[in-house]
């Protein structure tokens, strides 16, 4: 689903009765793992080239803590929280097609919540959630556990912290390391 806005403008001023623009960007809760990147954005329909154009992306939930500033044809990190600093990157291409791209690396759980995205010229905004979610431990299974005991048998799983050891004849586990 895509939320979606309408504004009039003509020549970088809003009229009523004027060409009509839509805002879209998606509605649904965006969930990323913790440390992985996130892509946010917005659409304008009919297409608007957004390069010389104001794009701010916000947190509303955060006294308008500043996530990424674009502005005249280029960003400006040094407006930006020093939380997003060296974390964001905006699609410079896309902005030709009226298309906001965002991009947000190695997200932290403080990253959950509101982010709005703002043309600003235009009076044109977008409010995109995201949610993240704590990465777990993963645990791979390494290969079958062998002993000087025939028939005694099982598997062993190793994660980031350690490893199970699991006894296949007694079924008796060994967390060894494991938090």
């Amino acid at each position: 689903m895509r939320q979606t806005s309408v504004l009039a403008l003509q020549r970088g001023r809003t009229y009523p009765g004027a060409e009509q623009y839509h805002v879209s960007c998606p509605t649904q809760t965006i969930e990323v793992k913790e440390g992985d990147d996130v892509k946010l954005w917005c659409q304008l329909d009919p297409t608007v080239d957004l390069k010389e154009y104001t794009v701010d992306f916000t947190r509303p939930d955060h006294m308008k803590m500043v996530v990424h500033v674009y502005r005249h044809g280029s960003d400006h990190p040094f407006l930006q929280s020093e939380l997003y600093r060296n974390r964001t990157r905006l699609v410079h291409q896309n902005l030709r097609e009226g298309r906001i791209t965002m991009w947000i690396s190695s997200v932290q759980l403080t990253d959950t919540g509101p982010y709005k995205c703002s043309v600003q010229n235009l009076k044109a905004n977008c409010t995109i959630r995201i949610n993240v979610v704590e990465q777990k431990d993963a645990f791979t299974t390494v290969g079958p556990v062998t002993s000087k005991d025939p028939g005694k048998c099982g598997e062993t799983i190793q994660g980031q912290h350690g490893q199970i050891v699991w006894d296949r004849e007694s079924n008796n586990v060994n967390l060894d390391g494991v938090l």
